[in-house]
């Protein structure tokens, strides 16, 4: 658990985001930006010098350098290190002409910061599955949160994109757990591995962080952004802030891969331990497979 008092994350200001890919932790990036006094990064970090440190104490001092001089050059005005997203936005999988999605992500770059900040700005900085990784660690030094999404939502978007994830794989988690590793090397099937690194996610959020620091999706959507406040108090002004109402992606009639859908469900449904179970409930999964199913009759 996070052991940092409320002053001391008063005066810091500085969130650590993970989560599920393809759970919105880009959304939630894009959303801490439309607040004053406040920038979140995507995937700013050279994550190869965390696997690479030799141990958890040298992999929190490296982050925290990292914050420490990515807050100095914020406060004078320099350009700041992350990822860009070709036309912005909050989504970094949008959909392609001939089905299916690749990723937006130009390359790292520099990005500009328009706004005026003052010492206490809120930082966030994401890596969904580095800092998912590390998050036992991470807790008690910095202040977390993470992503999740419906899971059947997550198995039908990873399915579509040129990712890991689309194999079963999570190359920077793995890298810095080897028993995920071994784990998903153990595993034959796609299907398995992504159900058994879903089970990760899950597993590693709610049995390190507390109720309030894990964010559902869905509670973001509906809420346009003002779900956030329960770890941002700004955020309850979002739904003001932005000029037209958040919309959920669960039931995209990209996701149709009616095969892989129907497995994923069935596999999940079967697996009463699953993790995921902590924060969905059967409905919701059996739900959004109705959708794609009925979307397919009427087709």
């Amino acid at each position: 658990m996070n052991h940092k008092t409320e002053t001391e994350h008063s005066e810091s200001r500085n969130l650590l985001i993970t989560g599920i890919p393809r759970s919105g932790t880009t959304l939630t990036c894009w959303l801490i930006n439309q607040l004053p006094n406040a920038v979140a990064l995507a995937e700013p970090m050279n994550v190869s010098k965390l696997t690479k440190a030799p141990d958890a104490s040298a992999q929190m001092q490296e982050i925290e350098g990292f914050i420490e001089e990515v807050r100095r050059q914020a406060l004078i005005g320099r350009p700041l290190p992350g990822k860009v997203i070709r036309g912005g936005g909050s989504n970094s999988f949008p959909s392609v002409s001939g089905g299916g999605r690749r990723s937006m992500v130009v390359a790292s770059a520099r990005v500009e910061v328009s706004k005026t900040l003052r010492p206490d700005f809120l930082l966030a900085i994401k890596h969904p599955n580095a800092f998912a990784a590390l998050l036992p660690a991470l807790s008690g030094r910095f202040e977390c949160c993470a992503t999740v999404r419906n899971p059947l939502a997550v198995l039908a978007s990873w399915e579509t994109i040129e990712a890991p994830v689309h194999r079963g794989h999570a190359p920077y988690a793995e890298a810095t757990d080897p028993d995920l590793r071994a784990t998903l090397d153990s595993l034959p099937s796609v299907v398995e591995r992504q159900l058994a690194l879903l089970d990760w996610y899950f597993r590693t959020f709610t049995s390190v962080l507390s109720d309030d620091r894990v964010l559902r999706y869905e509670d973001v959507i509906s809420s346009n952004g003002s779900e956030l406040s329960q770890i941002i108090p700004e955020a309850a002004d979002l739904p003001k802030i932005m000029s037209q109402p958040l919309t959920g992606r669960n039931k995209n009639p990209i996701y149709d891969n009616g095969e892989h859908i129907s497995r994923c469900a069935e596999a999940l449904l079967e697996q009463d331990d699953h993790a995921c179970w902590k924060l969905y409930d059967r409905s919701e999964i059996i739900e959004v497979y109705e959708a794609t199913r009925n979307r397919r009759r009427q087709s």
